[in-house]
């Protein structure tokens, strides 16, 4: 029972960062401005 957790406390933390990482490279094309205009990165 311990193990099973364990692993999908894993599982989520790692799709959790992947969702994040892909938010994170898409976000220039939702928005035309351009990330060098000041605006902070996510």
């Amino acid at each position: 029972m311990l193990c099973h957790k364990s692993v999908v406390s894993v599982f989520l933390k790692l799709s959790s960062l992947s969702l994040y990482f892909r938010l994170r490279m898409a976000w220039p094309f939702f928005y035309d401005q351009p990330l060098a205009d000041g605006h902070p990165v996510i």
